[in-house]
């Protein structure tokens, strides 16, 4: 709101935070009606309680989610407030694809639930879109009457579909002419800017023909891809040192998310500092232990490990297998023929990113871990920021498909560690 007046000062990324019950919560409620937690779902926000004229048409909406769930293999989410249910449902029935309206049935609470959910969020210029963005997720925005210059959400990432007319903005609630600057917005223009938001942002494979459907668990598209995976605060929820196979909490979903990995033909691999063996907390044998009931789990899911490598000292020890070290990499290699030319490590630490930068790979920062968002702000000052910072393992996984689809074209079989400089 303050560049229109010549005031460019460093604006600070609005967050939002959900509990993990909060997110289950939601999780069950989609999956009564049919959503795993696998399934790509295309939000709608198509209302707007400020009036008619900031409301794309209902038609359009419909034509475009149907669009995109079909050629993504996706499932539509409409939410929005209580007194549009009617307008939600008319546009449900219009939608052939599978399609969940919980228009005026959930709280605030609830409905960012529902919105951080969504691989991509299309929608009028109402608080559920700034939701979405404070939350990452794609968004998709129309805007007509109001003015995009001071109520875009925020950052540079999504994107905004408008027609310049003379009359806009107009800051009106209700049209009194022709609602020219929402009926000159096309159904093509808004599915296009949703598919450059998926093949890149939410990270879908990339599209490379106008007849070609994508589908997140695609069978080998991620063959000669290797990810180097953390263990707690990634995995399982990090209670401090897990001292015993009953402390093991997996998140969820993080079976499913591994599972599309493998689906796809990726080397999935764990590496895990565990000082607590150094440390005298616990043993050898109960952290064999704990990585059987870990590994079971995943095996039970569709999701087993290719390997499984840990550094058991004490950080005092100075060994050159604890992370960011890269001895548990370089076993890895060796052990397992991998390619570190399309390597991706996934942790929730700085540690894990300072890995990846030292391997020549990409890094994915997990937000369910110890980092902050001033310990964040610091990488990025140092030049360390990871490739991407992901909410859980099913976000990570997302945009790990679509960014491994767009390096395909880079030379595979290298499998020596390249160091940085």
């Amino acid at each position: 709101m303050l560049r229109p007046l010549g005031c460019e000062e460093q604006a600070v990324p609005p967050r939002l935070a959900l509990s993990r019950e909060e997110e289950a919560a939601m999780a069950k409620r989609l999956a009564e009606s049919g959503v795993k937690s696998t399934d790509l779902l295309i939000g709608l926000n198509p209302g707007s309680t400020y009036g008619g004229a900031k409301r794309w048409l209902p038609e359009r909406f419909a034509e475009t989610a149907d669009r995109l769930a079909g050629q993504f293999n996706a499932t539509v989410l409409i939410v929005g407030a209580r007194g549009e249910e009617a307008l939600a449902q008319a546009i449900a029935e219009q939608i052939r694809a599978r399609t969940v309206v919980l228009s005026g049935k959930t709280s605030v609470r609830e409905l960012m639930a529902a919105v951080k959910r969504c691989a991509v969020f299309v929608t009028n210029d109402t608080g559920p879109m700034h939701v979405a963005a404070a939350f990452g997720v794609p968004v998709v925005a129309v805007f007509g009457p109001t003015d995009w210059r001071t109520t875009a959400p925020f950052g540079t990432d999504h994107a905004l579909v408008r027609q310049p007319v003379d009359c806009s903005p107009c800051l009106l609630r209700e049209c009194p002419i022709d609602h020219r600057c929402m009926t000159r917005v096309t159904v093509d223009e808004v599915c296009q800017a949703a598919i450059k938001q998926l093949s890149g942002s939410s990270g879908l494979s990339r599209l490379s023909g106008s007849n070609q459907t994508n589908q997140i668990n695609q069978t080998n598209v991620l063959r000669g891809v290797t990810i180097f995976l953390d263990r707690d605060g990634t995995t399982n929820r990090d209670t401090g040192y897990i001292k015993s196979v009953d402390e093991l909490q997996i998140f969820p979903g993080a079976v499913e998310a591994v599972a599309r990995l493998k689906q796809a033909g990726a080397r999935v691999v764990m590496i895990t500092n565990q000082s607590g063996v150094g440390r005298g907390l616990f043993s050898i044998e109960t952290l064999g232990a704990v990585h059987a009931r870990l590994r079971a789990v995943f095996e039970a899911g569709g999701a087993p490990f290719d390997g499984l490598y840990y550094c058991p000292h004490h950080p005092d020890d100075g060994c050159a297998c604890r992370k960011p070290g890269t001895v548990m990499v370089e076993r890895a290699v060796a052990d397992l023929g991998l390619d570190l030319s399309r390597a991706y490590v996934v942790g929730d630490q700085r540690r894990d990113i300072d890995l990846a930068r030292r391997i020549g790979a990409k890094g994915i920062l997990m937000t369910t871990g110890p980092t902050s968002t001033q310990a964040l702000e610091e990488m990025r000052q140092e030049g360390a920021a990871p490739d991407y910072v992901a909410n859980d393992l099913g976000q990570a996984v997302t945009w790990l498909f679509g960014d491994a689809g767009q390096q395909a074209d880079r030379v595979p079989g290298q499998t020596s560690l390249q160091f940085e400089k």
